[in-house]
């Protein structure tokens, strides 16, 4: 049924991104949110909540949970169901960190950020991130007109090979500079 379809469409929509872009986005990023769990909800249905739809889909590949950042494809509404567990938030702009109860089930909208191959980085207000620049290659990083300020995110198969070329410090008080990195793509 229609469930069922969202469910399939949920696990079409989890784009591949390699592992190592957690290493490249972690030379300047801001300390990891609290836990929290969340699943792409565009709109609710008549007579339902986030918790109601919760109870649908638990158990399944819908339902995310972690620190990770939430990737929708460029054709969602940016619309989710969010519940933030007890944890530490540290403030980006402040570095102030303080432990926060967590918050029950939210229909929470964000803004859409640059999008790189149909996925996208959803946004909570005004946290506007500054993406390196990068560029997926199938030998070296000689073509570096083909690098594009964007999340590194790309279409391709769990547990496949890929390569590609970041534009980042390989010290962290040094100049950004061209690198290959070669690693296995992994699940968004």
């Amino acid at each position: 049924g229609k469930q069922g379809e969202l469910q399939h469409h949920l696990l079409m929509m989890h784009l591949l991104v390699l592992l190592l872009a957690a290493a490249v986005s972690a030379q300047n990023a801001p300390p990891a949110p609290p836990d929290r769990i969340w699943f792409r909800q565009d709109s609710l249905p008549a007579g339902e909540t986030c918790t109601s739809m919760y109870e649908q889909i638990k158990g399944t590949p819908a339902l995310i949970t972690g620190k990770d950042p939430i990737i929708l494809t460029d054709d969602a509404n940016f619309m989710i169901c969010i519940k933030f567990l007890d944890g530490t938030y540290t403030n980006p702009k402040t570095g102030e960190s303080t432990e926060r109860k967590g918050r029950d089930w939210a229909h929470d909208s964000g803004k859409k950020s640059t999008c790189s191959e149909g996925c996208c980085e959803f946004q909570f207000g005004s946290l506007a991130k500054k993406y390196i620049s990068w560029f997926p290659t199938s030998s070296d990083c000689s073509k570096t007109s083909a690098g594009k300020e964007a999340p590194l995110y790309f279409k391709s198969k769990a547990g496949e090979a890929a390569k590609l070329c970041a534009y980042y410090p390989e010290k962290a008080d040094g100049p950004p500079v061209w690198q290959l990195l070669e690693g296995t793509a992994a699940g968004c």
